[in-house]
């Protein structure tokens, strides 16, 4: 999984993620990756990065985390996420909230709290 800065392009994290059974997991811990990412950027994009193993071309693919195919054409605000608040390793406190975008894809807003 990767978090992409928005206003920075040669800025992304990588998450480890696992791949089974035609799904994949993954956990974004804020306290361990917080403080680099709110330093950077406010706005980081999510995205799965798939390997070529697991396609059907053999080529790796990169693909934007979101919700399509129902009845809701802009789910930002309809879905809303409460806002968060943790403590990172540094022991600071940034206030976290994921949420669509107008295109249905999922963002994850980041700010310090202090």
């Amino acid at each position: 999984m990767i978090a992409q800065s928005r206003k920075d392009a040669d800025s992304y994290i990588t998450i480890p993620c696992a791949f089974s059974d035609g799904g994949a997991v993954f956990t974004l811990d804020l306290h361990q990756y917080a403080d680099r990412m709110v330093d950077v950027d406010t706005i980081w994009d999510l995205s799965l990065s798939i390997p070529g193993n697991l396609t059907v071309t053999g080529e790796a693919h990169r693909l934007r985390l979101g919700r399509f195919g129902d009845e809701i054409m802009q789910r930002k605000h309809i879905h809303v996420y409460p806002k968060r608040t943790v403590t990172t390793a540094e022991g600071r406190s940034v206030t976290f909230n994921p949420y669509y975008t107008d295109s249905n894809y999922l963002s994850l807003g980041l700010k310090s709290a202090s």
